[in-house]
């Protein structure tokens, strides 16, 4: 009986912890010239500023094998993330007046300015097209 009770609460805790990975666990980052890329244990965020402070974030999965689309072919990034603040729980960078909070463990990622702000916290595959959510 007490393995039984044992194999139940560890199963129980295993899909607790998958289902709390929705973005994935964070990994690294990496600045570059006109952005930021974020690694997770389930791909790589790029966030790439474009002029007039227009912020890109991109999600790639791990293992994607797909076409790169664009919908900025012809302009290059041309933008600065300044980063605020990089510790153990979180990354935080600004691109004008846009503050981009990313939380470490697990990934969730908030976007505020001084009137509005939203987040994501998941993704799902639906018809070949991955759908931040």
């Amino acid at each position: 009986m007490k393995k039984t009770v044992f194999c139940f609460i560890f199963a129980a805790a295993v899909m607790v912890s998958f289902a709390q990975e929705g973005l994935g666990i964070y990994q690294g980052l990496q600045q570059q010239a006109g952005g930021i890329t974020i690694s997770t244990t389930k791909g790589k965020f790029f966030f790439k500023v474009y002029a007039g402070n227009v912020l890109q974030t991109t999600f790639e999965p791990t293992g994607y094998k797909g076409e790169q689309v664009s919908n900025a072919v012809i302009v290059k990034p041309a933008g600065v993330c300044k980063i605020t603040k990089n510790d153990a729980a979180s990354v935080n960078f600004t691109v004008g007046n846009l503050y981009v909070d990313v939380r470490k463990f697990p990934v969730q990622i908030f976007y505020t300015t001084k009137n509005a702000g939203f987040s994501f916290d998941n993704y799902e595959f639906k018809n070949e097209h991955h759908t931040l959510q």
